[in-house]
């Protein structure tokens, strides 16, 4: 038999801490707007599911509202740490104490899950992150209050349907029936981030093979690097917060056990109960850490598709320098005729430049006369101006080389 409930309060702190109450009477809902003190009066009051949405900011803004939130559902002031704040998920419980016996159950869990966008977002950017962070009181009489901080769009229009549809006796028997609506939201949105890059990755392997079948190999590939790194960095972030997520699972159930140890009951559905969360609980965590081995396969093909992009420009540059290297070749080979040629030509090019100095005299002889050669005197100035300005070009050349050298290419 189903325990039913007069209402199902969904509070909202606003910006005075106003609170939204929203009550199902004869199947309809009807809201209530009560304040935080209001609800301290009636607290103990409240023997059904309740349920709060809570803006972090407002609560840091408001210098009462956060102590007086904390004293009212016994919530640890480590949960308002830095540190927690920062961290990318965890799950913590602990039992509540009214002196010496115990009052309650509550539970602290974090998780965070990066989506992609179709089109990017206010912001800009393609991608949002979903923080769920989320705070349970259980209380063995039948009272469950959740607390949800900073709540993304996309889960809190799932409160109360479908997360807290047909909620029965599985709330007075065990404290994770919550999480387990809550595992099966987070599952569903990380499978819809981890397909959603895998149609990235998908996509950029579709557009290589179309580039490679129609492509021209004098035309230089073109990957947009860009792109893959962004891909890789959500697929980087999407592994990270599925690991996580796995742990967190796993300490969830470790906890779990450490529940039922404890609190060992004679009551036969107590225990049919604790032991369907159980087997649930361990349900949610192999499909986590399938999501979390499909994500890294979509890192793998990513990093596939980095490397053969890499390898493909560095095979094309490779191509283009061994052409650049036949077409020096052949230049080269050119170079040796003309320097071959030049050498050959040089000794009478110097002995026609030397011999026809006005230095040297050729006079010719007459029918009587004898043909006369004759070397000025003067042929001392020649050599005192060729040698020492070949010497001082020689030097220069020498100085210019050693002051300045030719620089590498590429150095700086």
């Amino acid at each position: 038999m189903k325990r039913r409930f007069r209402r199902l309060p969904i509070l909202d702190f606003g910006q005075e801490c106003v609170i939204k109450l929203l009550e199902k009477n004869n199947g309809a809902w009807r809201e209530n707007n009560t304040s935080l003190t209001d609800l301290e009066q009636k607290i103990s009051s409240l023997h059904e599911l309740c349920v709060i949405f809570a803006q972090a900011k407002q609560l840091k803004e408001c210098q009462e509202c956060r102590p007086r939130l904390s004293k009212l559902f016994q919530i640890s002031s480590s949960f308002w740490a830095k540190h927690c704040k920062r961290s990318n998920g965890y799950f913590r419980s602990e039992d509540s104490y009214e002196g010496d016996d115990i009052s309650g159950y509550n539970a602290w869990c974090r998780f965070q899950v990066k989506q992609i966008l179709p089109h990017p977002g206010p912001d800009g950017k393609p991608y949002t992150w979903l923080n769920i962070n989320i705070i349970t009181r259980w209380v063995p009489t039948g009272q469950n209050i959740i607390i949800s901080f900073d709540t993304p769009t996309a889960l809190k229009m799932h409160f109360p349907d479908p997360i807290l549809d047909n909620v029965g006796e599985d709330s007075t028997h065990d404290p994770y029936w919550i999480h387990l609506r809550l595992l099966e939201e987070l599952t569903a949105f990380h499978d819809e981030s981890v397909w959603s890059i895998r149609d990235l990755v998908r996509d950029t392997e579709t557009k290589r093979s179309k580039a490679k079948a129609l492509g021209n190999s004098l035309q230089p590939p073109n990957p947009d690097y860009l792109h893959l790194h962004e891909v890789a960095r959500h697929a980087g972030h999407s592994t990270e917060t599925l690991g996580v997520a796995v742990q967190t699972v796993e300490t969830m159930i470790t906890q779990h056990n450490l529940f039922i140890k404890e609190r060992n009951s004679t009551n036969s559905r107590s225990n049919m109960i604790r032991n369907q969360t159980r087997s649930r609980l361990y349900y949610y965590s192999q499909m986590l850490q399938g999501q979390k081995a499909r994500s890294e396969a979509n890192k793998e093909r990513l990093q596939n598709e980095i490397t053969l992009a890499f390898n493909t420009v560095a095979q094309f540059d490779s191509g283009v320098s061994v052409q650049i290297g036949h077409a020096a070749q052949s230049d080269s080979a050119a170079m040796r005729t003309i320097a071959f040629l030049t050498l050959a030509f040089l000794p009478a090019t110097f002995i026609c430049a030397v011999f026809s100095m006005t230095f040297f005299n050729f006079t010719p002889g007459g029918p009587e006369q004898a043909e006369k050669w004759s070397v000025s005197d003067k042929i001392w100035i020649y050599w005192v101006v060729a040698v020492p300005l070949t010497g001082i070009t020689v030097t220069s050349w020498a100085i210019w080389q050693r002051y300045f050298p030719v620089k590498p290419i590429g150095a700086r």
